[in-house]
This record gives C-alpha cells, sequence and structure tokens, in this order.
C-alpha cells in the first residue's frame, strides 16, 4: 500500500492521496454503518475517574512542553523547563496515588508496577519512527516512488 501512495505523490500530486482517501473512509464508514451489528451496553454504570484524567493531562502536558522548549526557546536548566519537570513530576505522583484507590481507573495500578510495563514502554519509544521513511528521499537521489522501503521492525 506505500508504494500506491509513492506512485500517487509522484505522478497526480500529493494532495491526491487525500482524494483517494477521503471516498474510501466514506465507503468503510457507510459500510460499517449498515453491516455493523448494534451492540448496547449492559446496564452497568461506569464511573469517569474525573480526577484521574486531569492529573494525568497536568502530568503529560508539562512533560511534553518540557521536552519540546528545553534546548530550543528555553535553556534546559532555565526556570521555566525546571518548573514543567517539578510539575509533571508531581502530577505524576498524584495520578498514581489517585489510581491505586480509583474505583475505575484509567491505568489500572497493576499496570504500572508490572515489571514489563518500562520496559516495553522503553522500547516502543525507541523504536524508529515514522521519519525514518522520509530518510532515503531527503537524503540521497532517490523520487519517492523509487526509494527502497525502509524496514519495518515487528515487536
Amino acid at each position: 500500500m506505500a508504494a500506491a501512495g509513492r506512485w500517487i505523490t509522484d505522478h497526480l500530486g500529493w494532495r491526491w492521496v487525500f482524494y483517494v482517501n477521503l471516498p474510501l473512509g466514506a465507503l468503510t464508514f457507510v459500510v460499517f454503518v449498515l453491516v455493523m451489528p448494534s451492540i448496547r451496553p449492559q446496564s452497568v454504570h461506569r464511573s469517569l475517574d474525573r480526577l484521574g484524567i486531569g492529573l494525568l493531562v497536568m502530568a503529560v502536558v508539562p512533560l511534553v512542553l518540557a521536552f519540546s522548549w528545553g534546548g530550543s526557546q528555553y535553556d534546559w536548566l532555565s526556570p521555566q523547563v525546571i518548573g514543567l519537570l517539578v510539575l509533571a513530576s508531581v502530577a505524576t505522583v498524584a495520578f498514581l496515588r489517585v489510581e491505586r484507590d480509583a474505583v475505575e481507573p484509567i491505568i489500572p495500578y497493576r499496570c504500572s508496577g508490572a515489571r514489563s510495563s518500562p520496559s516495553s514502554s522503553l522500547l516502543r519509544f525507541s523504536r524508529p519512527s515514522a521519519c525514518s521513511a522520509a530518510y532515503p528521499t531527503s537524503r540521497c537521489s532517490y523520487s519517492r516512488s523509487s526509494a527502497p522501503l525502509p524496514p519495518t521492525p515487528v515487536w
């Protein structure tokens, strides 16, 4: 499928990738609505962990901002970046404490203590990203359709 996208981009232009995918997406949606059976939820009432959601946002957003701004807009040791990292750390600790006692946690507490959880997260963030697909065309003299496909690891 990647080769078809490359061919469309090279011969018709990059906008045509969206023009092709919009009707396909609409057709898929119509088939889904017509064919998918109606699934009604059981009468089980699930509570929404609003405090956990808020703390998760308070942990993730400052962390992303600190890593985005650190080294580019602010020095790594600037009060802005350090403050964001401290806020993210405090919110993460608070989030883990709240999720431990929550009736319906966003992330079950037993997942954060599993030995495989930190290592799988590290592997997930360290694997080659989608930007590696742009490497052959930006660093070499390939066109997009004749560039070799990047290796896709299956972990």
